[in-house]
């Protein structure tokens, strides 16, 4: 986070702290280039953001509880159904037994899938298995991308970005590009006066 964002982030009040955050992580999500993404937020923001959540198209799934952050994955409903029912994510998942398949309706997927991932951040914060690198497939990462990060343990990657990249770097890096510009906007579009979610498509 600059230094001025920071600043301002954490001068304003709840409200504003939230929208400010929002909008430094969530422009890529509004602006309709991504279906999901996740962020830390601090616990005395929580109860805020859920408000704000309200009457707009994102949910948000709570992966993790710690003393003075919550590490949250908020995502567009239906854009995200419409993903997690795709038949080469169903697929990719398909080893990790989170239950999707063609024949479940999108809304299934979804919940199941809301489900296998919450349970398995839940059992790495426990110590009971490592970390859950299908998370991947579920943020909409190339799944070649995935895939090679779990073949090389997140080793000899060509860039990291916004995900470790393994093929087609220049497509990478017009896509980092691309999300860093509407994350910029949306940073001043709320610095303006507006809320996060007027900004969404």
């Amino acid at each position: 986070m600059p230094y001025e964002q920071m600043k301002e982030y954490h001068s304003r009040g709840i409200k504003e702290s939230v929208n400010i955050l929002m909008a430094m992580h969530c422009g890529p999500m509004l602006r309709g280039l991504r279906n999901e993404v996740i962020l830390s937020v601090e616990n005395r923001l929580m109860k805020e953001m859920i408000s704000q959540l309200q009457d707009t198209p994102y949910g948000y799934l709570i992966l993790n509880r710690g003393k003075k952050k919550c590490l949250v994955m908020l995502y567009h409903i239906k854009r995200f159904c419409r993903y997690i029912s795709r038949k080469e994510i169903i697929e990719a998942l398909d080893r990790f037994d989170y239950g999707l398949s063609e024949e479940k309706s999108p809304q299934e997927n979804m919940i199941r899938a809301l489900f296998g991932i919450a349970q398995a951040m839940s059992e790495y914060y426990e110590g009971r298995k490592e970390f859950p690198h299908e998370l991947g497939y579920i943020l909409e990462y190339p799944l070649h991308d995935v895939e090679m990060f779990i073949k090389n343990q997140g080793q000899n990657s060509l860039m990291t970005g916004y995900w470790k990249v393994y093929d087609n770097l220049e497509k990478a890096k017009e896509t980092f590009k691309k999300y860093d510009q509407v994350r910029e906007q949306a940073i001043a579009d709320v610095m303006a006066g507006k809320m996060f979610y007027e900004l969404a498509v």
